[in-house]
């Protein structure tokens, strides 16, 4: 017969930013809707650097008049850290 004994763990949940955590991309697609309903689903494609995907938006506006709605999806890495169970 095997024992074991367990015990309850408080985890929390965090970004990770540890050196080996792989970088934050952001990317920015647009949702505006044509006549039909249809969203746009033009992308910016993911960067490292937030203003680089930011600036995206405005060359598709410049390139697609009208094109004013957006949304904005972040990969982030994240982990579960055990709480100190002092």
């Amino acid at each position: 017969m095997i024992r074991a004994r367990y015990r309850h763990v408080r985890w929390t949940s965090t970004p990770n930013v540890t050196a080996h955590a792989p970088p934050t991309l952001h990317l920015f697609r647009c949702t505006t809707k044509d006549v039909s309903g249809n969203p746009c689903g033009a992308e910016s494609g993911e960067s490292e650097e937030f203003d680089t995907a930011q600036v995206w938006k405005f060359r598709h506006l410049r390139d697609h008049q009208g094109h004013t709605e957006y949304e904005q999806v972040v990969r982030r890495a994240w982990h579960l850290v055990p709480e100190d169970s002092r």
